[in-house]
């Protein structure tokens, strides 16, 4: 075995007995999803599916759990590590994000009000969002009102009579991108597809190009506002993960989760903080 190689490996170590002597602490801050969560999960057909080990392979694999601010509270996420020699100074990291339960939360996110002004009223309902291979893909309605309006400008509470009223079908692709470490959502292609004939007239009336327009900025700020941004414990910050590059993953049958790929720095000063950091937590004896 290589002397570089041996380094790495001992690295390993080293980050191994960190996390497992921070397992204690972090399970005890872990929030437990409520019962409407583990059954929409289990409705989807895929809160069962286990994650393969090849998703996150490495000479030396753990697990870390981490946590989603969201609205509605705490979401938990967990996060699978392996890591393996990349070079002298660095260990070359494979994470894989389980997303399933921000998957079930991710429609009352978005769902809601789009846009809403004296001439027209735009709805969103987010109804299902599933991994297909290594795309994300949403399918939901849009409720377009539009109202008799004597002048744009004035507030919404000023709404006339209903002019028109169309429904639409929404199906979209949702792809995941690198933002500062972080696994940002963004919606990039939407369908709109009027229903029936008054949905045409609607649709020849009043552009869906608007309509368009409005969901997909609704869509793509809540998505921003929920980042994904795995976090080694806080005594690992030394050793300054960078990823270079996410794709989508299925989990099952159209479970969400995501790969990121990159590495943890393990030169001469970073080891020294992460053996301060394995000594402060008591893994470390004391020279007598």
């Amino acid at each position: 075995m290589s002397v570089r190689r041996a380094i790495c490996l001992i690295s390993c170590g080293f980050l191994v007995a960190l996390v497992s002597g921070c397992g204690e602490r972090q399970q005890s801050a872990k929030t437990v999803p409520g019962d409407s969560e583990m059954r929409a999960a289990q409705m989807a057909g895929m809160q069962g599916a286990a994650i393969d080990p090849a998703s996150y392979s490495g000479d030396v694999a753990f697990k870390i759990d981490n946590e989603l601010p969201t609205a509605k509270g705490p979401l938990p996420l967990v996060v699978y590590l392996g890591v393996a020699p990349e070079s002298e100074t660095r260990l070359w990291v494979n994470t894989f994000v389980d997303l399933r339960l921000m998957q079930t939360r991710l429609p009352e996110i978005v769902t809601g009000v789009v846009d809403e002004t004296c001439e027209r009223r735009i709805e969103l309902d987010l109804q299902a969002i599933s991994a297909e291979n290594d795309a994300v893909r949403a399918r939901g309605v849009v409720k377009a009102t539009f109202y008799d309006c004597d002048d744009p400008n004035t507030l919404s509470q000023t709404q006339g009579a209903v002019l028109l009223s169309q429904t639409v079908d929404a199906e979209a692709v949702i792809s995941g991108r690198l933002v500062n470490n972080c696994v940002s959502f963004e919606l990039l292609e939407l369908d709109l597809r009027p229903r029936g004939v008054l949905g045409a007239i609607t649709d020849f009336l009043f552009s869906s190009e608007d309509t368009r327009s409005a969901v997909l900025k609704k869509v793509n700020a809540g998505l921003a506002s929920h980042p994904v941004c795995p976090e080694l414990p806080d005594e690992l910050a030394a050793l300054s993960p960078e990823f270079y590059s996410v794709r989508v993953r299925e989990i099952g049958e159209g479970g969400i989760g995501a790969r990121m790929s990159g590495s943890l720095d393990i030169s001469a000063p970073a080891l020294i903080e992460l053996l301060t950091a394995i000594k402060n937590r008591g893994l470390l004896r004391k020279q007598t």
